[in-house]
């Protein structure tokens, strides 16, 4: 009876420990599938004249600009869903600032069409693995990958 005095407490002990949860350091985009965003302006016209939208995404947080992705060419309903496939630059330490994701329709001769907006924060969705974001007629899912 007297083991069962000291056995027990050891017992409780090394059962009701539990691993710390870590909290991440750095997260990574690696893709974002687009499924859709606004395929005319305001005013009804075509992003490109004679073509279709020619898609790309430029990302800010805070006073960081990254670099933009590449560009689809003659982007049209039927084209959807885009899927950007992304390398280490998009790597963000930050975890707090919003990150706004802009949509622009590339143009060779004159300057950029901005096309839609986006924004989100990482800390408001620490850990999960995918995004879904339908804002401003623009809906994505972003894909994060961890590190801790």
């Amino acid at each position: 009876m007297k083991k069962l005095f000291y056995i027990l407490p050891l017992v409780l002990l090394l059962t009701s420990c539990e691993e710390p949860e870590l909290s991440p350091r750095m997260v990574k985009i690696t893709g974002i599938t687009i499924y859709s965003f606004p395929m005319t302006a305001s005013n009804g016209t075509s992003w490109d004249y004679a073509s279709g939208t020619d898609l790309y995404i430029d990302w800010i947080q805070g006073d960081e600009k990254k670099s933009p992705t590449q560009h689809y060419i003659d982007v049209t309903n039927n084209s959807l869903p885009l899927n950007y496939e992304l390398a280490n630059d998009y790597m963000f330490n930050d975890l707090t600032t919003p990150v706004i994701l802009k949509l622009y329709d590339f143009d060779d001769i004159d300057a950029n069409d901005f096309i839609s907006q986006v924004s989100f924060n990482f800390s408001d969705r620490l850990n999960r693995e995918t995004i879904y974001i339908n804002e401003n007629n623009t809906n994505l899912i972003i894909n994060l990958e961890w590190y801790y």
